[in-house]
């Protein structure tokens, strides 16, 4: 949620930013996930913080009316904040390795960042997979990350995000290991 993520997310007049789409493409793909599927999300900036994640509220409310991943993942959207900030792509990354033991990461940016050690984030062992935002999206060293680790790179200039972040949902529930 940098402050690059309230850009237009293509050159069209009255194309919505960066951000909306995403998170219009986040909800979009919540009616797609299956009781399995287990999604933290992560929001950064200059900053990082786990926003929730889909496996929360085991509480008595669950019990009795159990909501799914997919709604519980529309709630966790609706939890985003507005863009601000800068972009802090290393930080957030090692912020994420440090404070969750999932192994397959999947880093939704502009791209609008360069100070990251990309050789360390390598060596922490997890797949780390990039989705880039945005007709003017570029980022060599997540790029370069996505490879070290074995993840994919995929590229949306906004009107394919939910086919994109589809495909790379697809790619998450591969073990990606030999």
């Amino acid at each position: 949620h940098s402050g690059s993520m309230n850009e237009a997310v293509r050159a069209a007049a009255g194309a919505r930013t960066k951000h909306a789409e995403v998170k219009a493409a986040l909800l979009a793909l919540s009616k797609r996930l299956e009781h399995k599927d287990i999604i933290e999300l992560w929001e950064f900036d200059h900053t990082s913080k786990l926003v929730g994640s889909t496996t929360e509220g085991k509480g008595l409310i669950d019990v009795i009316l159990p909501r799914s991943p997919g709604k519980r993942l529309e709630n966790l959207v609706h939890r985003l904040s507005d863009p601000a900030g800068g972009t802090e792509i290393g930080l957030a990354i090692a912020t994420a390795l440090q404070q969750t033991t999932v192994q397959d990461i999947l880093v939704i940016t502009d791209g609008k960042s360069h100070a990251m050690d990309v050789q360390g984030l390598a060596r922490k062992g997890r797949r780390i997979s990039v989705l880039l935002v945005g007709e003017d999206s570029l980022e060599a060293n997540i790029g370069h990350l996505a490879a070290l680790t074995g993840g994919e790179i995929l590229v949306s200039g906004g009107a394919d995000l939910v086919d994109c972040f589809s495909a790379a949902l697809a790619t998450l529930k591969t073990t990606g290991r030999d």
